[in-house]
């Protein structure tokens, strides 16, 4: 069989899957407003796969950050000080001015659109 006219050729199929990939490579880092001021303060655990999330996310996406070790087991989340910032007493919790979050989840979603490259991208 013979090629069909109707069949693209290779190349424009390359090219046009190139340009997808481009366009989404020209994204320069930006900082949003509220990172530009004092660091968020992160509260972890470190034993705790979703405190490791939290920071690790944190440290790859250049969110300036004051890390706070908290153990629970001995008891540092059942302070009065750590029940004003999460009355479950869990952690990570994430300070950042007067916002505070103590969903590991949350957080993320927070941090990535406020504080890194892709701040507010996709909103309309």
């Amino acid at each position: 069989m013979g090629n069909s006219s109707s069949s693209k050729p290779a190349s424009s199929n390359r090219s046009q899957s190139t340009r997808k990939r481009t366009k989404f490579g020209s994204f320069r880092r930006k900082r949003s407003k509220q990172s530009k001021g004092d660091p968020v303060k992160l509260y972890v655990n470190k034993p705790n796969a979703s405190c490791r999330m939290v920071w690790l996310y944190c440290v790859e996406n250049d969110v300036p950050f004051e890390l706070h070790f908290v153990d629970e087991r001995r008891g540092d989340t059942a302070t009065k000080e750590f029940h004003a910032l999460n009355p479950h007493e869990s952690v990570p919790v994430l300070k950042d001015g007067e916002v505070v979050l103590f969903e590991s989840i949350s957080i993320l979603y927070y941090l990535a659109t406020t504080h890194t490259a892709f701040a507010g991208f996709g909103k309309r």
